[in-house]
């Protein structure tokens, strides 16, 4: 069985920044078949929290690799005890269990507890619904003191991928601008925003293979926070559902349907990780958040850009939502509200079609016919022949004409 080695890291000041890298190799024995490394980048004031003397944040983006493909772990930095001890002891044998083509695998590793005394407590801020909702919730002043919120983060790790089509340079041009629109929006509240830029992306599809984003985000963002594990002592993770209704341990799914059970997993001694705002569903956090008006200029959802497109998957769902709400207007300074309303008869049409596959789209439908929001009768025509172009499209024929069609245009 091939073996993931994680050599010691090097810190070191780069462009004004404090850059942590892990040399990182895959070798068979004695015989190295490949080699890359994997950083992080900060400002040079969390120089001191950075958590360099273990390998806890190298290895969690690594475990669905090894139980994919078959990998053992070694390393030459220790692992904190609680970690290693829920990896071993609560982790693996739940996966493997419920996952039956994975791999068991080993880690060696030594296991240390440092005396560390980390006092902030943070989550991520993306200005999307789920981090805004997590924002309020947890600086509520009923919330006990050593709870509510003094940081706010943004990682760049794989989120940035615009839908999936943006290369690693698109990537990291999309991270820079919606990170000067997250810091707007934490400048606007008074709240700490800590920013760090990562290859995680890039250094997972290169060394391994490229997984789907969706399936991943969780494992990546708890790394790069226990990376701070001397600053950090609380970090709330925004649920994307209410997932003890929606459950599921596949590795083939989005963590989001197990993360309750997981974020306690790959919690630390020093950094407790909660999820956050899961007793909400996403119309009601709509609602929530239209009671504040600090985020009608600053909702961000978007695939594309540093600002709402109007017209990917994510921006039109979320007007969608707050159109029968009735809060829309709110968020001009967000959205082309009026561009939307143009087009709005299409994106109910194209939520009908998505909604039995996407639990979001249904909660819309199911919103709507509990409140006797009107579907216009074209919309469910439209609906109709989308899934029908939609089924031509995924059949064997089409792909067949297809490539027919494009071996004709080549030869032409």
């Amino acid at each position: 069985m091939d073996s993931i080695i994680i050599h010691k890291p090097s810190l070191s000041d780069e462009n004004a920044r404090v850059v942590l890298r892990f040399p990182i190799s895959i070798s068979n024995g004695s015989a190295e078949k490949k080699s890359a490394e994997l950083w992080f980048s900060f400002d040079p004031k969390y120089r001191d929290h950075i958590c360099y003397e273990v390998c806890d944040s190298a290895v969690i983006p690594m475990l669905q690799y090894c139980l994919k493909g078959g990998y053992n772990i070694e390393s030459e930095i220790p692992m904190t005890d609680r970690l290693y001890y829920s990896i071993v002891n609560q982790y693996l044998p739940q996966m493997l269990a419920t996952n039956p083509t994975t791999h068991p695998f080993k880690i060696s590793v030594k296991t240390v507890c440092p005396d560390w005394k980390p006092t902030a407590v943070a989550t991520a801020m993306s200005c999307g619904i789920d981090s805004l909702t997590t924002y309020y919730e947890c600086t509520d002043g009923s919330l006990p003191e050593n709870f509510r919120l003094t940081h706010l983060t943004f990682y760049e790790q794989g989120a940035h991928h615009g839908g999936g089509h943006f290369n690693w340079e698109e990537q990291d041009k999309l991270f820079s601008e919606q990170y000067d629109r997250v810091k707007s929006f934490c400048d606007a509240v008074n709240v700490e925003l800590i920013g760090v830029r990562s290859n995680i992306d890039e250094f997972l599809s290169d060394v391994f293979w490229k997984e789907r984003y969706e399936n991943a985000h969780t494992y990546r963002n708890t790394a790069i926070t226990l990376l701070m594990q001397k600053l950090i002592r609380v970090y709330y993770y925004s649920a994307s559902y209410n997932n003890l209704d929606r459950f599921d341990f596949s590795l083939d799914s989005d963590p989001a349907h197990y993360e309750k059970w997981l974020l306690a997993v790959l919690s630390t001694s020093y950094t407790s990780f909660f999820s956050a705002s899961s007793s909400m569903r996403r119309i009601e956090k709509i609602k929530f958040l239209s009671e504040k008006p600090e985020t009608y200029d600053h909702v961000l959802v978007c695939f594309m850009g540093g600002k709402n497109c109007g017209v990917c998957k994510k921006c039109w769902r979320t007007m969608l939502e707050m159109e029968i709400c009735g809060v829309l207007d709110l968020y001009r300074g967000s959205f082309d509200v009026d561009g939307f309303r143009k087009y709005k008869d299409h994106f109910i049409a194209r939520m009908l079609m998505m909604r039995k596959d996407e639990p979001l789209m249904q909660e819309i439908a199911d919103y709507m016919k509990a409140n006797g929001v009107e579907i216009p009768r074209k919309c469910r025509r439209e609906a109709q022949l989308l899934r029908i172009n939609k089924k031509l499209k995924n059949s064997t024929l089409y792909s067949s004409l297809s490539g027919k069609k494009r071996k004709k245009e080549n030869q032409g």
